[in-house]
């Protein structure tokens, strides 16, 4: 099984300059609440191909469901990008009722050594070329920590493992201590790559609450990546990312599906069971997204719930082919 959970990034962690040469690929709704996906659609003045201007483009689109549906949306993330290199813009309409309970933000002083955040600002800024390279191509998850395909990146990536390791509890202390968001999302993403331990996933797990939604983002996607191998995996508890299904924030649901996908292969009953009871509509929903990088992870595990044989759930998940999960469903309700 492959799993295509590229490692998409919004707009928030991106420079307005790479903006340049980006254009519209599709756009998608969630959290919809009764409203129709089609009418909204029907509804934009913005379209696939489109240039994606800043903020330009999410405003306009702000006007035209405003009048389509008489309220405006709740949440806006353009994410970086398909197969072609077109940004995929998802649209929420939930309110902060389906967020999970977050920790209180730390008030220490504590901050990173300027080496370790320039790595970071390194990462991110050569991301949106990794992205466009290997769009579609999984990274390397075997080691416990992420290794793109695209050199510049893996070089970064070693780099990043080489200082995290020598900064273990730098890191750490960061993660759970500091008042500054940017080193906590620094923190976050670089904790994935120190020594994997019982004291690093529970140290992710924490900041998977932080109420920075970056962080939370960078530190549930080191799950997802620790999750691929089954030893971690058996030390993750589902509970608290199907509760992030429901949320507002589109990375959250994007991060809490890269997680339950590992987490839910031995298709234990009692996380199906959970799944079937606190996220189905949301999960029914995210999987007609049209993306098939993202689609894919609601569509496994409505399979799972529905009992799917796996090798013909790959197949469905792959294409994007939500039908027979959907149908599945249905005949069980």
């Amino acid at each position: 099984m492959r799993l295509l959970f590229p490692a998409l990034c919004v707009l928030a962690a991106v420079a307005v300059a790479q903006l340049e040469d980006a254009h519209v690929g599709i756009i998608d709704f969630y959290a919809t609440g009764g409203l129709q996906p089609q009418q909204l659609h029907a509804a934009l003045t913005i379209h696939p191909g489109d240039k994606l201007t800043w903020p330009g483009t999410r405003d306009r689109i702000r006007e035209d469901l405003i009048r389509a549906a008489g309220r405006p949306f709740t949440h806006f993330a353009p994410v970086c990008c398909d197969k072609d290199g077109l940004w995929m813009l998802y649209i929420g309409f939930g309110d902060k009722s389906g967020d999970v309970a977050f920790r209180p933000k730390p008030a220490g002083a504590v901050r990173l050594a300027s080496d370790l955040t320039a790595l970071y600002s390194e990462f991110i800024a050569t991301l949106p070329k990794a992205l466009k390279h290997a769009a579609g191509t999984p990274e390397d998850y075997s080691k416990g920590y992420s290794l793109a395909s695209y050199p510049p990146m893996r070089e970064i990536q070693l780099r990043m493992r080489e200082a995290a390791l020598a900064h273990e509890e730098e890191l750490l202390r960061v993660l759970a201590e500091s008042a500054d968001d940017t080193q906590r999302i620094a923190a976050a993403h670089l904790t994935g790559y120190t020594r994997q331990s019982a004291r690093q996933i529970s140290a992710l797990i924490e900041a998977s609450r932080d109420p920075n939604d970056t962080v939370r983002n960078n530190a549930t996607r080191a799950l997802a990546v620790l999750a691929a191998t089954p030893v971690f995996a058996r030390q993750i508890p589902a509970a608290p990312f199907i509760a992030k299904l429901n949320s507002s924030i589109w990375s959250d649901r994007n991060k809490g599906l890269m997680l339950l996908t590992p987490l839910t292969r031995d298709r234990n009953p009692e996380v199906l069971a959970e799944l079937r009871a606190h996220a189905l509509p949301a999960l029914i929903e995210m999987a007609k997204w049209r993306n098939p990088g993202h689609s894919a992870g609601p569509i496994r595990l409505l399979g799972r719930i529905a009992g799917i044989d796996e090798r013909e759930l790959d197949k469905q998940a792959q294409t994007g082919d939500a039908g027979p999960v959907l149908a599945a469903i249905r005949r069980q309700r």
